[in-house]
């Protein structure tokens, strides 16, 4: 891990994985250990950890309930392209078949620990002897880094870890083939269909943010005059403000992206790391580019016609594969020209936003739509920006404009309530520098809350923003629309979030207009501490694009 760049492990002890603290001790010059209070948190830290830069993240735990309270977190990762090893310990090997304690080992009644993680990740194994642990650790790092990229799984027995194996066995880092280019004739044709289209529309998505493709999509869009929407989870792909973005689709969507992937007129649906899902298609919308052909750019050939046939496959990374396209490309700036007219016209006729008023109504309980409009006027440029699962995904999603050197998290792949809680520490220890500001609501945060501790006791400065409605705001959103506000299970007490946060060791502040929020953010911009802001909101707001969702 440290040969690699791996600066932080995130994880808890315990019987079963003492030699694996006893190796941590003796390089804590270069590998810092991060105490999570939860293994899903230690999990979701290293999701964030490595979706922020780092080479790949680390969590570790015990065996038995442990290393079952990783697994959503392999699997979140895993869903959504995030290279993650989670190492787990069991029982010493030589135990095995004796019913020893917290023994994982595949006998009856006992589970294997690599079956358990194998449908969750790109690779799980379970080793038996030190002999076997170099080429094990050296097939999770390659699948973990190959490709489309996600998690992996290693479990090494108590004894397993004690054994002497010499450090001439350790694998150097590897060496991979990280943007796989398709042949000259797939990109030609590509070129050929591009050129030959009337109304093309860029969809980008996660696999843009990945590849460091920003620049590329909009170099095609400028080539073009193509209007590009991003995916939700794709949100940071390139900059909002750019004349030719329209913003996100489905979730919480943009009107003007969804008029546009909706028009009749589309014919050719350029999609760049997306695998085109419900996220993306509105539920399946049958609108949804319903005369368009498409051009799918993905690294991972098993997305290719998933969920849509397609006119052309390129099978790549994304970068590198769009650089051949533009390459072949040839111009014609009459045409884009045209095309940018009619992509300023329907942004200026169907707009950003919903009920574009809401953003400067200062009226309490405050509305979340003010609240993120206020968010993104006073976040400065470079804001690492974390949404949760639930009714605030779509109010953050729509309201807050990225900046050019913002960035967006979201766990879209699990949908996790209590993700971003925990992985945005995760994304501070990769990014020092910047800011980091997690927005959640109350139900999220009481899942994964007890991190906050885990900031304090590193001072990790985040700032968390919890909108706090007493309640699961899109379960309660769903019953006031379906069931005539005959709520069942979706009701909080007077929960005090802000005292949490003082009892864990982080500032906390509670908020009710919109003049203390701002007062906070400045506060917390000019001298960064772990803080949570408990920003109490009207729960009886319908969010933006909701029913593209629910209604279905």
């Amino acid at each position: 891990m440290a040969s690699c760049g791996v600066r932080h492990v995130f994880a808890i002890p315990g019987k079963g994985n003492g030699g694996f603290y006893d190796a941590l001790a003796a390089r804590r010059d270069r590998i810092r250990h991060v105490l999570a209070k939860h293994e899903q948190g230690a999990a979701y830290m290293a999701d964030g950890y490595a979706r922020a830069g780092a080479p790949f993240g680390v969590c570790m735990g015990i065996s038995a309930g442990a290393a079952i309270n990783l697994m959503g977190g392999a699997y979140s990762a895993n869903a959504d392209s995030v290279p993650l090893l989670v190492i787990t310990g069991n029982a010493p090997a030589a135990a095995f078949g004796r019913n020893a304690m917290m023994e994982f080992s595949g006998d009856p009644r006992r589970p294997d620990p690599a079956r358990l993680f194998a449908p969750l990740t790109k690779r799980s194994i379970m080793v038996r002897s030190a002999k076997e642990v170099p080429d094990a650790l050296v097939d999770c790092l390659q699948a973990m880094l190959s490709g489309r990229r996600g998690s992996a799984h290693l479990c090494v027995p108590f004894d397993v870890q004690m054994q002497d194996i010499g450090l001439d066995r350790v694998p150097a880092p590897l060496a991979y083939d990280a943007r796989p280019v398709p042949e000259g004739a797939v990109l030609d044709e590509a070129a050929r269909v591009l050129a030959a289209a009337r109304h093309p529309v860029i969809v980008a998505g996660t696999g843009v943010v990945r590849s460091g493709a920003a620049r590329e999509v909009v170099a095609l869009a400028e080539a073009l005059g193509a209007p590009i929407v991003t995916t939700l989870k794709g949100k940071s792909a390139v900059p909002n403000d750019h004349p030719l973005c329209l913003g996100h689709v489905a979730l919480g969507r943009s009107p003007a992206a969804e008029r546009a992937v909706k028009d009749p007129e589309a014919d050719v649906l350029v999609a760049v790391g997306t695998t085109l899902s419900e996220w993306t298609n509105f539920a399946w919308d049958p609108a949804f580019a319903r005369n368009a052909k498409v051009l799918q750019f993905d690294i991972d050939p098993a997305e290719i016609t998933r969920v849509y046939p397609v006119r052309l496959a390129v099978v790549g990374d994304a970068r590198a594969s769009l650089a051949g396209v533009l390459a072949r490309l040839p111009a014609d700036p009459s045409l884009a020209a045209k095309r940018r007219e009619a992509v300023a016209k329907l942004l200026a006729t169907a707009g950003r936003f919903d009920a574009p008023e809401s953003r400067f109504d200062a009226r309490t309980p405050l509305r979340p739509q003010a609240v993120v409009t206020a968010l993104a006027a006073r976040l400065p440029d470079g804001t690492q920006l974390l949404a949760d699962a639930g009714n605030n995904t779509f109010y953050t999603s729509h309201y807050y404009l990225l900046k050019a050197r913002d960035a967006f998290y979201l766990g879209g792949g699990c949908a996790a309530m209590g993700w971003s809680v925990a992985a945005s520490i995760g994304v501070k220890l990769a990014l020092p520098d910047r800011p980091v500001v997690n927005v959640c609501g109350d139900g999220g945060f009481m899942m994964n809350g007890m991190e906050l501790e885990t900031a304090a006791a590193h001072d990790v400065a985040v700032l968390w923003v919890v909108m706090t409605d007493r309640a699961l705001g899109m379960v309660k959103t769903f019953q006031t629309l379906f069931r005539g506000k005959d709520f069942l299970g979706c009701e909080f007490g007077d929960i005090e979030p802000a005292r949490v946060a003082d009892g864990l060791g982080t500032l906390g502040r509670k908020i009710e207009r919109l003049d203390e929020l701002d007062a906070a953010v400045a506060d917390f911009l000019a001298e960064p501490r772990p803080t949570l802001l408990d920003v109490r909101i009207d729960g009886g707001e319908v969010p933006p694009g909701i029913m593209d969702r629910l209604g279905k």
